[in-house]
């Protein structure tokens, strides 16, 4: 069992995620998408090897990923479901260590503890290590 608190303002505005450091103990997955619902992100803990974010672009069909380690990279495209709170544009969300900022450019999310940075938009997709 996990402790999460969820504000959400309204429809349009981000629905914030934060996981209490009890979250960390059992297997946990946290979804969010953009309002236009183009990009969608899948946050997942696993235990002792720790955390990892998997993002996706529906109109590039681009998938980028924060792995558990911190890296980023590019991976196949997996498509993420429509589930979870909406990042509204210019709002955050939190989950584990991950931030993600939403724009109505495009996404970017760091893991503070790692050295992985991703981007994804409309046009383009970019990752930093």
């Amino acid at each position: 069992m996990f402790n999460a608190k969820t504000l959400i303002a309204s429809t349009t505005i981000a629905a914030t995620v934060a996981l209490t450091p009890a979250a960390a103990s059992a297997a946990t997955t946290e979804y969010a998408q953009t309002p236009s619902g183009n990009i969608t992100c899948k946050a997942e803990y696993y235990g002792g090897s720790g955390w990892r974010l998997t993002c996706s672009i529906r109109s590039s069909k681009k998938t980028l990923r924060i792995s558990t380690s911190g890296r980023a990279h590019t991976m196949s495209y997996r498509t993420i479901g429509r589930v979870g709170g909406v990042m509204g544009y210019d709002q955050d969300w939190s989950v584990g260590p991950f931030v993600c900022s939403s724009y109505e450019t495009g996404l970017s999310c760091t893991h503070p503890e790692g050295v992985g940075v991703i981007f994804l938009s409309k046009d383009s997709t970019d990752f930093y290590n």
